[in-house]
Order: structure tokens, then sequence, then C-alpha cells
């Protein structure tokens, strides 16, 4: 039963994974003129849209080699900056701030280009490639936080930055993710290949619309399989 109720889950979030790739590139409209986008692993997309290169429409920044920190700076939680690793994007590509690491204030403001917040894209570019989150927090969420050396930041977002973020969990930007990494034990990606990377445009007003129609759908499939989790945890419970 367990194992049965799990395919659920692997079902919906192929469901999911479709929905956001078909939205993103085809949009919402089924009967709008289509042209060809001029790239193999994306095809047709609706007449009116553009792509463009990624360095156009954000700004990547890194944590730069010198400006790395040591173990002499990770701090005790709370006394310090959340330092964002890999293991604070989930599989479902959201920022969790559970288990992180803390880094001195110090060590923080001596990167000011890489503070998080609000808003701001972050992408894994070392060893966990293609994870992707966006911070998204209550305006009276007061803790600081950067990155670290694993991971880039995307800011001065000129699109609508939720369906970038959508955009960057496709099957069209992860395939230019896998397919540029270089390295065997710990695969890397280097900045300037991310900035070349095609983004498919639509007019800002249609951006509107699939983020926030991506933002209904994902958060309805997304409870489903929180709800489905909960029942395993339930039947495991009862099976010991």
């Amino acid at each position: 039963l367990i194992e049965n109720i799990k395919k659920k889950i692997e079902l919906l979030e192929e469901q999911r994974s479709a929905l956001i790739n078909q939205v993103v590139t085809k949009g919402l409209d089924p009967n709008v003129e289509m042209k060809d986008s001029g790239i193999d692993w994306i095809g047709e997309i609706p007449e009116d849209w553009s792509i463009s290169k990624l360095k156009y429409v954000t700004n990547i920044f890194g944590r730069i080699g010198f400006r790395g920190y040591t173990k002499e700076d990770i701090v005790d939680p709370f006394q310090g900056a959340i330092a964002l690793s890999p293991s604070n994007i989930s599989n479902s590509q959201k920022i969790t701030l559970n288990s992180s690491t803390f880094i001195s204030f110090e060590k923080y403001n001596e990167s000011p280009e890489i503070q998080v917040k609000n808003g701001d894209i972050i992408l894994v570019k070392t060893s966990s490639i293609g994870k992707v989150g966006i911070l998204e927090m209550e305006n009276s969420f007061e803790q600081k936080i950067t990155i670290n050396p694993q991971m880039i930041i995307l800011k001065n977002i000129t699109n609508i930055k939720k369906f970038m973020y959508y955009s960057f969990i496709s099957n069209y930007f992860q395939f230019e993710l896998e397919s540029n990494k270089s390295g065997g034990v710990m695969p890397t990606i280097n900045e300037s290949k991310i900035n070349s990377f095609s983004i498919i445009l639509p007019p800002i007003e249609e951006q509107k619309k699939i983020a926030s129609y991506l933002d209904d759908k994902t958060k309805k499939i997304d409870l489903l399989i929180e709800n489905i989790k909960k029942k395993i945890e339930l039947l495991e419970e009862q099976r010991s």
C-alpha cells in the first residue's frame, strides 16, 4: 500500500514538471500562432515571444575565491549570517533554512553583491547542478543571508522574477546546465557559460499571467503531495 501511494507522488511530480515545461515554452493559449525558436531543444514558441541571453536580463554574482570562507569563519546558529548551500534547496526547488550553516557578520559584509534579498534567485553551479530557489520571505524576516561558493545569485532581473524561476526549473534550461557542466566527481559550470544561456521571453504581461497560473497550479499539486506524505508517515507508524 505504501509503495502504491509513493507512486502517486511520482506521478504528481511528473505532472508538475510537465505543466511547467509546457507553459514556460508554449504559453497559456493552445491556439496561438507559433514560430521556430531556432534552438533545437526548445522547438517552437509563440509568435510574439523572443529569445535572449541570460546576461541581458539579469546580473550573476558568485562568491569570489579570495572571499571564500574557512572553518574559522563559521559561527554558532543565529550568531551570524546564513550561508546558503545546495542542501538548503529541496528536491522540489524550494529554499529551506533548516540545518543552515552560519558565518560571521564580518565575512557576510565583505561581499555585499552576494547578500540575498527577497526575490533573488539562487542557482547551484557546483555538485548538485540545477537546483534552483527563489527567496520568498515575509517582510518581517530579518535574518541576513549569503551564499557559499557552490552557488550563484541572480540580481537586477528585468523580467518577472517568478516567471524566471519557473523557466530555470524547466527542462529546456536544465538541459543547458547539464550540457555545459564539466568535471567528474565534483561537476561544475562557470558563470560566463551560464550568462550565455538562452532564455525564452514572453511579453511582460504574459509573464505575469504565466507566473500567477503556475503559482496556483503548483501550490495545489504540492499540497496534494504533502498530504500523501503525511498518509505514508501514518502508515509507516502503524507498520512499526
